[in-house]
């Protein structure tokens, strides 16, 4: 097992146990209650100490303890939603995950969900994720290998 997989598996486990502790409130709208999607963020990163875990909430946090030299590794596709109307016969829908090293390479590419049509299509995807060239993400104003999931659409 590479140390990129080790610290991928000993960040969920870390994770898994972040989110177990978290309490939110309810989200509301006209004194209904509402089911609401909340995106995170995930940084990990070695430190001396061990493995270090920060959450962030998508628009629910804020990003200001970690400063301006906080960035994100920048997106290669803009993530398209299958919205309705748009679910015509061929259309094929992806959501891949990969590591996203310092150099600005991926690695560690898997398609974790698929529309039927992309069934099969596995490889060609992750090859192409990998062979993309990426700004990487910054943390403490240095680059920082992170892992990141992106959706996409093709036709």
């Amino acid at each position: 097992m590479s140390s990129t997989q080790q610290m991928s598996a000993g960040a969920l486990r870390l994770l898994g146990r972040r989110l177990e502790r978290l309490i939110f409130k309810p989200a509301s709208h006209n004194g209904k209650t509402l089911r609401v999607h909340v995106g995170f963020s995930v940084i990990a990163k070695k430190s001396p100490d061990g493995l270090v875990i920060d959450l962030l909430m998508d628009q629910l946090y804020s990003m200001d303890k970690f400063g301006t030299d906080y960035l994100a590794p920048q997106r290669i596709w803009m993530q398209n939603m299958l919205a309705e109307g748009r679910r015509a016969a061929g259309r094929v829908f992806f959501k891949i995950q990969a590591t996203v090293n310092t150099s600005g390479h991926a690695s560690d590419a898997k398609v974790v969900s698929q529309t039927q049509a992309a069934v099969g299509m596995d490889s060609i995807t992750t090859a192409r994720m990998e062979s993309a060239c990426y700004v990487p993400g910054y943390y403490d104003g240095k680059p920082t290998e992170m892992m990141y999931s992106e959706s996409f659409e093709t036709q």
